[in-house]
């Protein structure tokens, strides 16, 4: 199917989810070594696994389901739909799966797991919010703001 219309470009939309979700990755590992010291010095090696391992569940989480809404915009609104929702269930039975898989191991701290994964998903997004421009013209992040006015008075002039 090709997407070429007479007089119409056919470059597609900028990918605002992916960038996003680069941006908060990229918030979680700026975090990620402040909560591996303070889970050492609250509960040890253990807890420095688990919430290790909860931080890159976070990054994951956030990659997949940007990567999931980016693909299925290219087809259409109905597979964003689908994705959105399919890809929410989906991430929770991967969310769940990992827990499940570390529950019992005596090198993870489960607690220090699930308090990363449930604190670091809100504390990100609401560190986020900020962030985000929610108008049709200026979708996604927020531009850079502009320079003082007066540097810009000058080069007008």
């Amino acid at each position: 199917m090709s997407l070429a219309v007479e007089g119409v470009p056919t470059r597609l939309p900028e990918d605002h989810e992916s960038r996003i979700a680069d941006h908060l990755v990229r918030r979680a590992l700026m975090v990620a070594p402040a909560l591996l010291v303070l889970a050492a010095f609250l509960g040890g090696r253990r807890s420095v696994v688990g919430t290790f391992l909860g931080v890159l569940v976070v990054c994951a989480n956030f990659l997949l389901s940007s990567r999931l809404i980016t693909w299925s915009a290219r087809i259409s609104p109905e597979a964003v739909s689908v994705a959105a929702i399919g890809g929410y269930v989906l991430r929770l039975a991967l969310i769940t799966l990992a827990a499940v898989a570390l529950t019992g191991r005596p090198a993870v701290s489960m607690a220090a797991f699930v308090l990363t994964v449930a604190g670091l998903h809100l504390g990100l997004l609401f560190w986020e919010m900020p962030s985000v421009s929610l108008t049709l013209g200026a979708p996604g992040l927020k531009p850079a703001a502009p320079g003082p006015l007066s540097s810009t008075r000058k080069e007008e002039g």
